[in-house]
């Protein structure tokens, strides 16, 4: 029986999300033909193909960022495993809550038009709150 859990996201540009990984110190690795020859680890060492994998303090255990037929990623993990090695550096929901609310963030900044400048920028991993202030340009 498989452990892998699987939640669709709204992510679709992978750039943006390894960007938004960066910015939170993960280690992760990318397929870079999207073939599914990288794989997320779970309980007794089952396997799941990924696009992107992200490394945990358990070699035993990563999570992954599968890309579905519709283009947006879906995270997939074992969280009960990763969970049950007391992982202080990845808690399930705030994982899942961060890198969602960054990688809109990071969205919004890199769709802003031409005519828009951003003068103010507060998107820091630790702030509850993420804000952009705008000008406009003539």
């Amino acid at each position: 029986m498989s452990h892998f859990s699987k939640v669709k996201t709204q992510i679709n540009d992978i750039q943006i999300l390894k960007t938004v990984l960066e910015k939170f110190d993960y280690v992760f690795e990318e397929d870079p033909n999207h073939s599914g020859s990288i794989k997320i680890i779970g309980y007794a060492g089952q396997v799941h193909s990924a696009d992107l994998v992200v490394k945990t303090d358990n070699p035993d255990y990563t999570i992954g960022f599968e890309k579905q037929k519709d283009g947006n990623y879906s995270v997939v993990a074992d969280w009960y495993g990763i969970k049950s090695i007391q992982n202080k550096k990845i808690n399930e929901t705030t994982f899942k809550q961060n890198i969602i609310k960054h990688y809109g963030f990071e969205k919004v900044k890199a769709s802003l038009p031409p005519h828009l400048k951003i003068i103010e920028s507060k998107g820091e991993k630790n702030q509850e709150v993420l804000t952009l202030k705008l000008k406009r340009i003539y």
